[in-house]
C-alpha cells in the first residue's frame, strides 16, 4: 500500500506548499514481519531546508509492503529505500 494523493496533500509541507515549491526525499526503513515499517530516517531530501524529509517520514505509517520471509513464514529485517515525490496540483 502507498500513501493516497490526498494523504500525500495532507503532509505537504505548509511553507513549501505557500511558496509553490516542489521537492523529493528518499527514506530508509525497516520492513516489520506485520509489512509495516520502522525505524524510518530520511536519506536524501531536495531541496533542503523545506520539509520534505520530515514529511516523508510521517507519511511512511501508510506503506505497507510485502515482508521478507524465511521458509514461507514473514520475518521482519528487511531494508528499504522510499523515493517519495512531492507535486502541486495543476
Amino acid at each position: 500500500r502507498r500513501p493516497t494523493g490526498e494523504e500525500v496533500a495532507r503532509y505537504y509541507p505548509e511553507r513549501a506548499a505557500r511558496r509553490g515549491v516542489e521537492g523529493r526525499a528518499v527514506i530508509g526503513c525497516r520492513v516489520a514481519a506485520s509489512g509495516r515499517l520502522e525505524a524510518c530516517a530520511v536519506v536524501t531530501e531536495t531541496p533542503d531546508g523545506e520539509g520534505f524529509g520530515s514529511a516523508a517520514l510521517k507519511m511512511s505509517r501508510h506503506f505497507k509492503l510485502r515482508p521478507m520471509t524465511r521458509d514461507g513464514v514473514p520475518v521482519s529485517g528487511g531494508t528499504i529505500r522510499i523515493p517519495i515525490r512531492f507535486n502541486l496540483p495543476d
